[in-house]
C-alpha cells in the first residue's frame, strides 16, 4: 500500500475524515485528528491512532458511527492494535470489552462477542480483530518488535545504542542531570529510549516514525517468517 498524500487520490468513504474544523477542540496546539490513509488497488485503510483503551474505543466508536452515515453500512474491517505495555494480556483485553460494551450502550457498533487475540471473526458483514503487540502472548510494545527487528537488521547499532543508555542509567550524575526518570520509570522507557537512539543515527533530527518508513526496520524476511509474522499474518486475514 502507499500512504494517500493528496484529498484528490483519496477514496471517496474516506472524505468526511478530511472535514475538520481547526482548532480542534478549542485548542490551537492540537494536532489535527486526520487518520493516516493508505490504499492500493483492492484496499483503502484509514489508520485512527489514540492514547489509551478510553481514547482509542471511543474514536473508533466515533469513527465508525461517521462511516455509517456517510456510505450507509461499516467498513468491511475494523479492528484494535494496542500495547499490552507491562500488564497481563487478559485484564488488558478486559478493559478494552469493557469500554467496548460501554459504548454499545449507546448505539451497537462494535461486536457484542469477540474472537480470541490475534485472530479475526464477522461482526454481521465486517471482519473484526483485536491484537496486543508485541505478540498477543507477553508483555510488551511496539518497541518490543522494532528491537527484535533491529537485533537482524541493525546490529551493531543496536548493541551500541543499548550500550548507551545503559551507561547513562549506571551513571547517578548523568542520570540526574539529563533528567531520565522516564526512560526507567515507564515500562517501555528504556526501549523507546534504544529505539530512538537508534533512529537518530539512521534520520537525525527526525521522528522514529520516518526512520521506520525510510529505512529498513520491516523487511520481507520478517514479516514472512520473522518477528512481525503475527502481526502481519493478522493484518492478512483482516483485511482480507
Amino acid at each position: 500500500m502507499e500512504r494517500v498524500r493528496e484529498i484528490a487520490q483519496l477514496d471517496s468513504s474516506w472524505k468526511s475524515f478530511t472535514f475538520l474544523k481547526f482548532p480542534q477542540d478549542n485548542d490551537l496546539t492540537k494536532r489535527m485528528n486526520v487518520p493516516a490513509f493508505f490504499q492500493n488497488e483492492r484496499n483503502s485503510v484509514a489508520i485512527i491512532s489514540a492514547n489509551g483503551i478510553d481514547n482509542l474505543v471511543e474514536r473508533g466508536w466515533t469513527a465508525l458511527l461517521q462511516f455509517r452515515k456517510e456510505n450507509g453500512m461499516l467498513p468491511e474491517a475494523f479492528g484494535f492494535v494496542l500495547d499490552a505495555d507491562n500488564e497481563e494480556l487478559n485484564l488488558r483485553n478486559e478493559k478494552l470489552q469493557r469500554k467496548i460494551a460501554e459504548f454499545n450502550n449507546k448505539e451497537v457498533l462494535y461486536p457484542s462477542s469477540f474472537p480470541s487475540l490475534g485472530t479475526v471473526a464477522f461482526n454481521g458483514n465486517s471482519r473484526f480483530g483485536i491484537f496486543i503487540m508485541p505478540d498477543c502472548t507477553n508483555e510488551g510494545t511496539l518497541e518490543t518488535l522494532l528491537l527484535k527487528c533491529a537485533a537482524i537488521n541493525y546490529p551493531n547499532l543496536k548493541v551500541e545504542a543499548e550500550a548507551y543508555v545503559n551507561r547513562i542509567l549506571n551513571t547517578p550524575a548523568l542520570s540526574a542531570e539529563n533528567e531520565t526518570n522516564e526512560i526507567s520509570t515507564k515500562s517501555a522507557g528504556k526501549n523507546k529510549a534504544i529505539v530512538s537512539g537508534i533512529g537518530a543515527i539512521l534520520k537525525p533530527s527526525k521522528s522514529i516514525q520516518v526512520s521506520i518508513h525510510d529505512n529498513k526496520w520491516i523487511t520481507l524476511p520478517l514479516l514472512q517468517t520473522g518477528c512481525l509474522k503475527q502481526i502481519a499474518d493478522f493484518l492478512t486475514e483482516l483485511l482480507g
